[in-house]
């Protein structure tokens, strides 16, 4: 709604902000603080419904929950959130190449005669259309692997940090990630990959 009020501002204040620079960045700046706070509330609504689902709890309760498990394994939530979104792109992309392909490999064989001017078009076209529904169907995808972990983080704070009801493929990689992280603060506490160790007294 506030994205909505605010381009009817623009638009009203369009002639007054092409004469007045300030009008048009103050402009600028509120269309920036809306996009932030549209982003923000887009990213705790993804995580609050998951805990809906697990406690039934209502929205505010499962918002501060979700906010307060995302803070609190911070690494872990990053972590998985940078890989599954690049292999999320990957599989977007796989998706698409391939239609693309498919796409002129049927046109070149139903136009052996250059009767088609072109194949460019339509497998652009193709493309753009695979990548759109690919997006829709990994959009799930990024949602159940969001409600996994969210789901591992609510299961370690029910059980005093041990998973109780988590697949054990799971806890094994959660463990080795948590292992990893801890290995690298280790490292840096003291002073390091490449420090000289120290001499026995």
């Amino acid at each position: 709604m506030f994205r909505y009020v605010m381009a009817y501002f623009t638009a009203k204040l369009k002639k007054v902000a092409d004469a007045n620079t300030l009008v048009k960045a103050l402009l600028w700046l509120a269309n920036c603080l809306l996009w932030l706070l549209e982003t923000i509330v887009k990213f705790i609504s993804h995580n609050a419904y998951v805990l809906i689902a697990i406690n039934g709890s209502g929205f505010c309760s499962a918002a501060g929950q979700a906010t307060k498990a995302v803070l609190t394994n911070g690494l872990r939530y990053v972590t998985l959130v940078v890989v599954s979104d690049a292999i999320l792109f990957l599989g977007k992309v796989g998706t698409a190449a391939s239609s693309a392909f498919f796409c002129f490999v049927y046109l070149d064989k139903s136009y052996p005669d250059g009767t088609l001017s072109s194949p460019l078009v339509p497998v652009i076209v193709v493309f753009l259309t695979a990548f759109a529904m690919a997006s829709l169907v990994f959009g799930v995808v990024e949602q159940a692997v969001t409600a996994t972990l969210l789901c591992l983080i609510d299961d370690e704070d029910r059980h005093d940090g041990a998973a109780k009801y988590a697949p054990l493929a799971l806890k094994e990689a959660t463990d080795a990630l948590d292992k990893m992280h801890a290995d690298e603060a280790e490292k840096k506490r003291k002073g390091g990959c490449c420090t000289r160790p120290q001499a026995d007294a």
